[in-house]
């Protein structure tokens, strides 16, 4: 009887220990942050699932008392509030791809306990978020995208719930929600849903005016006395601007909306000279806390930069070539930089590294391209050379911008007949293409074109009939016996056989491009009168068939 009294009164040994979910996702936090990628998602996914599958949110029920208590705060508040974070819109996305410039994306791990005042619903969110920062870095770009949507449509059945709530809960609702779009739009940018892109980064750019607007309806005032009102508020605005940047690119990458795009663009600009006016700067040698202001002005700047160089690819597209060319000249005078001066504008000057070296790289090759449809070739070339130079030391001649930016410079170099070095350029862009794409692929094929005028002009007949020949090979079988680029480079080949004496083989490629047109009015004479020897010298447009 006293025995059972005793086992009554005193239990028996504990139940083994199982963690919550946000003891499990602070762990998952902590390898992903050393680069744990596979640890980061095992525990990610395990939280998820204790998550889904809790009957309620007291998820350990009798052993919740066992895990540290600061994992799982119930009333904890956030103290000085939740800091916006602010995406890079030059990290290492757009280290190895200039087209993501300006399209920054959140990477850092979010534990929920930020977000306590949405409740438990919110970790689901922050979980999929989570699982999602490490699909978007293995380039699963479709998964993300679907686990972002999730988190979304979360935080719509979640912002629905704290509509009465406290004003810090509609404030790390609009904080959670702006990250989730912002990746969200992020992913389907690099899925090429620029549309769908853009319709998400919109949604993300009334966030951070929202989140302002509140600010300013509290009557918090940028002063020196309340620095972080002040900091907070030039969060908000830089948050803003990179939303805008993010939506002008989506919309420019869509072709649409062009005005749209510029409009966004300008705006961006607009916010970044409000940043730079409406707060201080001051001498970097003075003391600790002016230092810190000039630092933040130079990221200010920096971003102003970045906003100038979304406004320049847009009018360059739209070529509103002057703009271009004014616009990205601001670029390269206002990219900070600790190793040389940020004044000088010249590509000589602009080749040292620094954390802007892809803008630096993506500028130098944006004014090479518009001073090259400008017509001032002799002048692209210099800037485009300084732009392949550039990506050739910090990505390697085989990498796509750095062959980008080849071919460009062995395009400017042709029409300002330089042609040996053309050549040169081209022969070498080709074989590099070739290893890496394959001979049909249409930059491999485009090269090729250009490099049969070429050796035409310079009057290596043999080695232009050969080039053709292997372009109309390749041709046919990439493209078809009647694509545009095929005729062209059979038209090319008669050409070149006429030109060297061989009338039969001539007419016989010619006649091929006859059938494949079913044009029975043409004639061969026409042919050749509307293919001139001046027709493949260096001029307005060298290699517009295969372009």
């Amino acid at each position: 009887m006293n025995s059972c009294m005793n086992e009554t009164v005193c239990p028996g040994p504990e139940a083994p220990y199982k963690p919550c979910h946000s003891t499990i996702l602070r762990q998952g936090i902590s390898r992903h942050q050393v680069g744990d990628l596979n640890g980061a998602m095992d525990c990610y996914e395990r939280a998820l699932r204790i998550r889904l599958e809790a009957p309620s949110p007291e998820v350990d029920q009798g052993n919740m008392s066992r895990s540290d208590e600061s994992f799982c705060p119930a009333n904890a508040t956030v103290q000085g509030g939740l800091t916006l974070p602010e995406p890079q819109l030059v990290g290492d996305d757009a280290k190895s791809d200039s087209s993501l410039i300006g399209m920054g994306r959140y990477v850092k791990p979010l534990l929920h306990e930020a977000f306590h005042d949405l409740g438990e619903e919110a970790t689901t969110a922050v979980l999929l978020f989570n699982i999602s920062l490490i699909k978007i870095s293995q380039q699963y770009f479709k998964v993300a995208a679907n686990l972002l949507h999730l988190a979304l449509l979360d935080m719509y059945k979640i912002e629905e719930k704290v509509t009465d709530r406290t004003e810090g809960g509609r404030s790390s609702s609009t904080i959670l929600r702006l990250m989730i779009c912002t990746n969200l739009g992020h992913a389907l940018y690099r899925l090429r849903r620029f549309d769908e892109a853009a319709n998400r980064f919109e949604e993300s750019a009334s966030l951070p005016g929202m989140m302002l607007e509140h600010a300013r309806r509290r009557q918090i005032a940028a002063s020196r006395r309340n620095m972080g009102s002040a900091d907070s508020i030039r969060n908000f605005l830089r948050t803003l601007v990179g939303t805008l940047l993010h939506t002008a690119r989506a919309r420019d990458a869509a072709g649409n909306m062009p005005e749209q795009a510029l409009a966004l663009a300008r705006e961006a600009r607009g916010l970044c000279e409000t940043l730079l006016t409406c707060f201080p700067t001051f001498d970097q040698n003075d003391d600790a806390g002016q230092q810190e202001d000039y630092a933040k002005a130079r990221v200010d700047g920096g971003l102003s930069t970045i906003a100038a160089y979304v406004e320049a690819i847009v009018q360059l597209k739209r070529c509103k070539l002057d703009q271009a060319e004014v616009l990205y000249r601001q670029c390269l005078e206002g990219i900070p930089s600790e190793e040389c001066s940020p004044r000088s504008s010249s590509p000589s000057s602009l080749g040292c590294a620094s954390p802007f070296a892809p803008l630096r790289s993506a500028s130098l090759y944006g004014l090479g391209r518009a001073l090259f449809q400008r017509r001032r070739v002799e002048e692209s070339v210099a800037y485009l050379r300084a732009a392949w130079s550039l990506r050739a030391r910090a990505l390697g001649e085989a990498h796509p911008d750095t062959i980008e930016a080849f071919y460009s410079m062995g395009r400017a170099l042709h029409d300002a007949d330089e042609l040996t070095d053309a050549l040169s350029v081209y022969e070498r862009a080709h074989r590099i293409q070739v290893r890496l794409r394959g001979p049909g692929h249409p930059d491999s094929l485009r090269t090729l074109c250009n490099v049969a005028r070429v050796r035409r002009t310079c009057g290596l007949q043999s080695e232009a009939l050969e080039a053709c020949k292997e372009a109309v090979r390749e041709g046919k079988a990439t493209l078809g016996e009647r694509h545009a680029f095929v005729l062209d480079m059979l038209t090319m080949t008669g050409a070149i056989l006429h030109d060297i004496g061989r009338p039969s083989e001539a007419s016989a490629v010619l006649y091929e491009v006859l059938r494949c047109v079913d044009d029975s009015q043409a004639k061969m004479d026409d042919l050749l009168s509307n293919c001139p020897a001046s027709s493949f010298l260096a001029g307005v447009a060298p290699g517009a068939a295969a372009a």
